[in-house]
């Protein structure tokens, strides 16, 4: 059986590198990795290691065809963000656990990170992970990668947490090591302008959880938008959690979708509309919002929806064919999934009930929300139409 030894050599100063570390490389016929990392060692045969995880597999892979065993070296540690968990089961892996550079720039500052959330942000547009812990009051221990994402990550903690002091660190453990604190945008001006890899540490603040938006802060125009105690209650009824992938069918704004996908992190919102105008304000949304976990179809449902397995399922919006899109939707969802649907017609009610009810074999719940809005201490209050709501979940 092909087997490989998984090195990690730390953030890259070889004072860091284990005992454990060291003997594992010096009895290794050959050394593959980062050219910086096999520099360290040049009394080894050393292969480079080049391109994304899938030219490394296969570059390991032919290593293996010349011999017996290889030695990968990685930075940090191997189980972190890291190449392990895109090797083949078939390989016997041995894993050598190295210091990781959010451990040493930690230990640096002197801070305790028992309690933080530690989220990947190199080289990805994909931030939900990072976006949720800040939201929620985290501290957050961000490898940001190149300067230019460190930048926009700085942003989003401007945008999210004003007065936080922020610690940037890098090229850390390194001869041109740099560590700074400050605000977010004063760290803006400060960051070096020399490329690098960054850290970012953000101290926990105050708890919060995940707020409910306002009506007036999302962008509509004239297009509808589910209300805020609606959004309250659907997603009370949806039950959603992190890393979930959920179809939602007439995203319409966006104003469903914002919240769903902020609920999410790690997860995807999967959503289908065909007006190009609400389009446009679903969009101004999500980058509003900083939401980059929806993956958006324009086209008609049932025809635009995706062919893939969904954990939750919402219908806001039908266009006439909610028999269709509630059949098609139900067969893509998970055993176990909920399928949740929003009316404002008598019509509709009673097509998703129905419907629905054949679907689930009559386990469907249904209620009806009234609100009455009092403004600015008036005595008067403010009514709205009446919003039906069905659901059922798959047995």
């Amino acid at each position: 059986m092909p087997r490989v030894v998984l090195v990690g050599v730390g953030p890259g100063n070889p004072e860091l590198l284990t005992l454990r570390g060291k003997e594992a490389i010096e009895r290794a016929r050959v050394i593959m990795g980062r050219e910086d990392l096999l520099s360290l060692f040049p009394h080894k045969v050393g292969i480079p290691l080049r391109g994304d995880e899938n030219t490394m597999r296969v570059l390991i892979g032919q290593a293996l065809e010349d011999f017996a065993e290889v030695t990968v070296l990685l930075s940090g540690d191997p189980m972190l963000f890291s190449l392990a968990k895109h090797l083949p089961a078939s390989w016997s892996l041995e894993i050598v656990p190295g210091v990781s550079s959010f451990q040493y720039f930690l230990a640096r500052l002197g801070i305790p990170w028992d309690h933080c959330a530690i989220v990947n942000c190199h080289a990805t547009q994909e931030l939900s992970r990072f976006v949720f812990a800040l939201e929620q009051g985290d501290g957050v221990v961000v490898f940001a990668g190149r300067r230019l994402q460190a930048l926009r990550i700085l942003e989003i903690i401007g945008a999210l947490r004003e007065d936080a002091e922020v610690f940037a660190g890098k090229d850390l453990s390194l001869p041109g090591e740099w560590i700074g604190r400050g605000t977010p945008e004063s760290l803006r001006k400060t960051l070096p302008e020399e490329d690098g890899l960054f850290l970012l540490f953000v101290p926990p603040g105050k708890r919060r959880g995940i707020r409910f938006l306002e009506d007036h802060e999302l962008a509509r125009g004239t297009v509808p938008l589910t209300k805020k105690e609606t959004r309250m209650l659907l997603l009370g009824i949806l039950e959603l959690a992190p890393e979930m992938t959920v179809l939602e069918v007439g995203a319409g704004a966006g104003g469903m979708t914002v919240e769903m996908a902020r609920r999410i992190p790690g997860g995807k919102v999967v959503a289908v509309e065909k007006d190009p105008k609400a389009l446009g304000y679903l969009r101004e949304n999500l980058r509003r919002f900083f939401v980059t976990n929806v993956e958006i179809h324009e086209g008609v449902a049932p025809f635009a929806i995706p062919e893939r397995s969904y954990e939750r399922v919402f219908i806001g919006g039908s266009g006439g064919n909610l028999r269709e899109i509630l059949k098609k939707s139900y067969a893509l969802l998970e055993v176990g999934g909920r399928i949740v649907c929003s009316a404002v017609t008598l019509k509709t009610l009673e097509e998703a009930t129905v419907t629905l009810g054949t679907l689930c074999g009559g386990d469907v719940g249904v209620l009806s929300q009234s609100i009455t809005r009092f403004v600015g201490g008036s005595q008067q209050g403010q009514s709205l139409n009446t919003v039906f709501i069905v659901w059922g979940r798959k047995p």
